[in-house]
């Protein structure tokens, strides 16, 4: 369960998550998904309430959804941890590694394995 004193925080990404989809076109029943995923996400992912929503949270949910054109409600079922790699030193850099190489991993994937395993296994 979410603390009290977090709600207002908890509200603002909501918020900013569901308009992000919705300027995106995605259904009600996608982002009421999405809202009960992120819902989970801050019952098992506490630090996500030290994170900026403009600076970080934000620009981590555009990304994969703009540039990395993913199924965001079934990747983040499966993943939801996505939110805790940083943008620019992880996940820009693995996705255009694999997208020169026209590789699509899962999110999972490419995320969790160290740098020296990723590179040397995708060259």
């Amino acid at each position: 369960m979410v603390p009290w004193t977090h709600y207002s925080f908890l509200q603002m990404v909501m918020l900013t998550l569901i308009n992000c989809l919705k300027y995106k076109s995605f259904s009600d029943q996608q982002i009421k998904k999405l809202a009960f995923l992120c819902l989970e996400l801050f019952s098992t992912l506490h630090a996500i309430f030290g994170y900026s929503i403009e600076n970080n949270l934000k620009g981590k949910v555009e990304y994969l959804v703009e540039e990395m054109e993913r199924r965001v409600v079934e990747e983040l079922k499966v993943f939801l941890q996505y939110f805790a790699f940083s943008l620019d030193t992880r996940t820009v850099p693995r996705h255009l590694h694999l997208k020169e190489r026209n590789l699509d991993l899962s999110l999972q994937r490419m995320l969790l394995w160290s740098d020296q395993r990723f590179y040397a296994k995708w060259k």
